[in-house]
């Protein structure tokens, strides 16, 4: 039986997070300091990675908000998405739900990504639509030639 209070496990987890946060901040300003590229994405990717946890879900998540976050952001946060398969593995930590929850992730991805598709192709649609109709003998590149 652990007779640890839970306080303590909310403390170490807090000091762990907070670890990660003040490392790459020091590797952010090293860089600054010393005038080479920031590569701020990859230390937002590096920083969930050692975290874990929830904090892979937000990267998840925020990998998906290509309104908000600059595309490189974006493009390094996504590489969370495909890694989880290989976390679950390392991990070796409930399996069966793990891979349910991967599936998941990969469902929700590619319905998004075939909705941005779609939402494209009909905003497209709508541009090339009116080319179509236009008739031959209205078309000044076209006249004189035969249907």
């Amino acid at each position: 039986m652990n007779s640890r209070h839970p306080l303590f496990d909310y403390l170490q987890r807090f000091f762990q997070v907070a670890r990660v946060l003040v490392d790459q901040l020091t590797k952010l300003a090293r860089r600054r300091w010393k005038g080479e590229p920031t590569l701020g994405h990859e230390l937002l990717r590096e920083g969930f990675e050692r975290v874990g946890g929830s904090f892979l879900k937000l990267g998840q998540i925020m990998s998906l908000q290509v309104d908000l976050l600059p595309k490189e952001y974006c493009d390094a946060l996504l590489s969370l998405q495909l890694a989880l398969g290989a976390f679950v593995v390392w991990s070796g930590k409930n399996p069966l739900i793990n891979t349910a929850h991967v599936v998941n992730g990969a469902l929700v991805l590619g319905t998004s990504l075939l909705l941005t598709l779609r939402s494209f192709r009909v905003g497209f649609q709508r541009l090339v639509q009116p080319v179509r109709q236009m008739s031959p003998a209205r078309d000044p590149h076209m006249q004189g030639a035969r249907p």
